[in-house]
């Protein structure tokens, strides 16, 4: 019931996670974007029933989807104002101390490999959410904070992000956590990866915690889709 519902809105790519081995997280949104990585732990318990296995980060793993398939290789990068959804469900192993460098990211894209996220969002601190989206990976003023984070690191939370073209929601487990209108930046043109897990490729940049029903998409979910995905999952 919820892979259908999930796949009646229509993704750009839909990870179930549900690969107990090899290198490839198959995409089932019908647009073969697949994603690959050699380093999660597969085959963990879901977020819930129905819901196949999960994937597990432990802050060096990630998956990498390539940013070029059939679409010119810009199907990932949102440009300009286009609006899109980011949608997971999460589990963490423990509250990242940013203080200490730790940041954990669900989502993310880079400008240039290394310059940091310009599209992505992370969970710093609680209960920091953040959800960036700017045309300079360096300021932070189009970038979204809510105060209300996950609430623990024992169970599986719902977190979804959508953009609309002005305005930036966040939400924790279908309750609107955080909203900031004005993020109007024109989003560039970059051929880096898109990366489920990490800030960027190097070396503990990532998530350490676990990953379910991973979506990508090129719409702002609305209420009744978001909430079809959240009921569904009961």
């Amino acid at each position: 019931a919820y892979a259908s519902t999930v796949l009646g809105d229509k993704p750009l790519a839909y990870f179930h996670l549900d690969e107990t081995s090899g290198t490839t997280l198959a995409d089932s949104s019908g647009h073969g974007h697949d994603a690959t990585s050699s380093t999660l732990l597969l085959g963990q318990s879901g977020a819930f029933p129905g819901s196949g296995t999960a994937a597990r980060f432990d802050g060096n793993a990630f998956a990498v989807i390539p940013d070029s398939v059939s679409d010119a290789g810009t199907a990932f990068d949102f440009l300009g104002h286009a609006p899109f959804s980011l949608e997971a469900w999460v589990k963490i192993d423990f509250e990242p101390d940013n203080s200490k460098g730790q940041e954990f990211t669900f989502f993310s894209k880079e400008q240039n490999l290394g310059s940091g996220n310009y599209l992505g969002i992370d969970f710093l601190d609680r209960p920091l959410v953040i959800l960036q989206r700017e045309d300079d990976p360096t300021d932070d003023t189009q970038a979204m904070t809510t105060m209300a984070g996950i609430p623990d690191t024992t169970a599986w939370h719902y977190l979804i992000a959508t953009y609309d073209g002005s305005t930036i929601d966040i939400y924790v487990d279908n309750v609107l956590a955080g909203t900031k209108t004005g993020s109007t930046t024109m989003v560039p043109v970059t051929s880096v990866p898109f990366l489920i897990g990490a800030e960027d490729m190097s070396v503990g940049s990532g998530l350490v915690g676990s990953m379910d029903e991973a979506a990508i998409y090129t719409t702002a979910l609305t209420l009744t889709q978001r909430s079809a995905h959240f009921a569904a999952a009961k």
